[in-house]
């Protein structure tokens, strides 16, 4: 059982080596039953050599950051300049093919609160406006989302730091920072609750005298189901006199999903696009919906890809907004008269994904039974895509029912299965 827990963890190792010949050299090795040789106490930003899960064999060798090359990299000024191990570690989760959040059946509509980050404009988010007010903003967005409420949306995304306004380069907002437990946390609840729908909510947050970006997520019942806070805040200028992280502190809480009765739900934020490992992680950990508020006007294509890559819908709330399907492909939003950045889309989260492999015959069957049922959108290859064709239909249910495993879970089963095999020297 202990064996088995531990290689649920896998791990990447990225090396970087720029040899500037400064501080001893050092190095370790892993795997094939060699002991790994920790770094020297004296190093200034001491990790291990040690992965959690050893997964191949390899060594890497290592800059003595001791010193006055400790000094600076301490400070922060010229970190890429040296050597650093930076070890990602992956939850891979057991997938379950009769799992209850495959039987979603009947569409998601989503409401996009497009004003864009750092406070609301006079015509929603559009550089050429001139800014509202703090408290103009905060009462537009709210009236935005009492209208997504009215319309019986699923889910409403708010954008990133609403409704706050920067100045001095990001050291002061207003409203200030505060804690999950302040008004605009308690009054989205509120509102979550009074019109039964999910709603995140993206705030600069108060944690333990520091300041987080952090998105918060609350089901229909107005509950707080959990919160993502930005794993990689804005790094700033090489000169290290602007960025967001001078006064944002990165989220060591990694990617989470929410279970919500839509689906699992994950939540990046803006600049967490650029690192292609949150998403990985996203869509390793379930995710059935990615939602990204972004300061970062959009479309983005960087999200039309990530989307089909992982097979995960993405719905991007920077001005205006965007929502790409699992396919990879746009899908149409519909205006809302008198709230010009309110927009609503349709997610059809009904549909799964199939891999051609041991498939193919039970699939084949599953369509010729279930003609009107069922809707094959891709036939690949290598993957089917298949779609619920009635409100009352589970693709999931149906699968299971003949035998044919989603692509998550079989993708899942090979990672495991080959990482098990490279461990053992098989």
């Amino acid at each position: 059982k202990m064996v088995r827990r531990t290689l649920r963890l896998v791990v990447a190792l990225i090396v970087v080596r720029i040899d500037d010949g400064a501080g001893a050299v050092r190095g370790c090795k892993w795997g094939s039953g060699e002991a790994a040789v920790p770094q020297p106490a004296t190093w200034t930003n001491a990790t291990t050599c040690t992965p959690p899960s050893i997964v191949g064999a390899g060594e890497v060798t290592l800059t003595d950051l001791s010193g006055a090359d400790g000094a600076t990299q301490t400070t922060g000024a010229a970190t890429t300049e040296l050597d650093y191990l930076d070890v990602q570690v992956y939850r891979y989760p057991h997938v379950d093919p009769a799992a209850s959040s495959v039987y979603r059946t009947g569409n998601t509509t989503v409401a996009l609160i497009a004003h864009g980050a750092d406070g609301c404009t006079a015509c929603g988010g559009s550089p050429l406006c001139t800014k509202m007010t703090p408290a103009e903003c905060l009462n537009i967005t709210l009236l935005d989302v009492i209208k997504a409420g009215e319309l019986g949306v699923d889910l409403a995304v708010l954008p990133e730091n609403w409704p706050m306004q920067e100045s001095d380069g990001g050291a002061v907002t207003d409203p200030p920072p505060q804690p999950l437990s302040g008004s605009l946390i308690t009054t989205a609840a509120a509102l979550a609750k009074k019109y039964s729908m999910n709603i995140v909510a993206p705030i600069r947050e108060l944690r333990d005298g520091r300041f987080f970006n952090t998105a918060v997520v609350i089901d229909r019942s107005g509950t707080i189901v959990g919160h993502y806070s930005k794993v990689f805040p804005v790094w700033g200028n090489t000169a290290r006199t602007a960025g967001e992280v001078l006064h944002v502190t990165p989220s060591e809480e990694g990617v989470r999903v929410f279970d919500l009765d839509i689906g699992k739900v994950a939540v990046l934020i803006c600049y967490d696009i650029n690192f292609p490992e949150l998403w990985h992680q996203a869509a390793a950990l379930g995710a059935d919906l990615i939602v990204w508020p972004s300061a970062m006007k959009t479309p983005d294509p960087s999200t039309y890809g990530y989307a089909r890559i992982h097979r995960v819908p993405v719905v991007a709330v920077g001005y205006p907004g965007d929502v790409v399907d699992s396919t990879g492909l746009q899908l149409g939003t519909s205006a809302v008269a008198g709230h010009p950045s309110l927009k609503v889309a349709e997610l059809d989260l009904t549909g799964v994904w199939v891999h051609w492999d041991y498939n193919t015959a039970q699939v084949q069957q599953l369509l010729k039974e279930h003609p009107t049922e069922i809707t094959l959108q891709i036939a690949g290859p290598p993957f089917y895509l298949l779609r619920a064709a009635a409100r009352n239909v589970s693709v999931g249910k149906l699968l299971v029912d003949y035998g044919i495993e989603p692509a998550t879970s079989y993708i899942g089963r090979s990672r495991h299965g080959v990482n098990v095999l490279r461990q053992l020297g098989l």
